[in-house]
């Protein structure tokens, strides 16, 4: 599941990141539509490189989270039923930081 949603989020980030490219129309074609750039390739293999990172890390946090709930199953619900309140408390945060950004100086004169 974890890592399904990692595709997710990288297919997503990746049409963010293409999209501002992609809704100004240029009046003059592109002589080669297929051409890559450096930045574009070093994008995609960053990505693939944080992909295949995520997907190491992902089985490693998965095993050492089986064996914290096999050896104290308790502590470990404990800890788990924490979470969504600190959740809801980077929430609220995130929230207020929204709704009352900070202001700068030019702001101020």
């Amino acid at each position: 599941m974890m890592k399904s949603l990692l595709m997710i989020c990288l297919v997503l980030g990746m049409t963010c990141a293409d999209a501002g490219h992609r809704i100004h129309r240029r009046s003059v074609p592109r002589p080669q539509p297929f051409s890559l750039s450096w930045k574009q390739i070093a994008a995609g293999g960053a990505a693939a490189g944080t992909v295949v990172a995520a997907y190491k890390i992902s089985n490693g946090i998965e095993n050492g989270l089986e064996k914290a709930a096999e050896k104290e199953p308790g502590r470990f619900l404990n800890i788990w039923a924490s979470l969504p309140l600190l959740l809801m408390l980077a929430g609220i945060f995130a929230l207020y930081k929204w709704i009352h950004p900070k202001k700068t100086e030019r702001e101020t004169k």
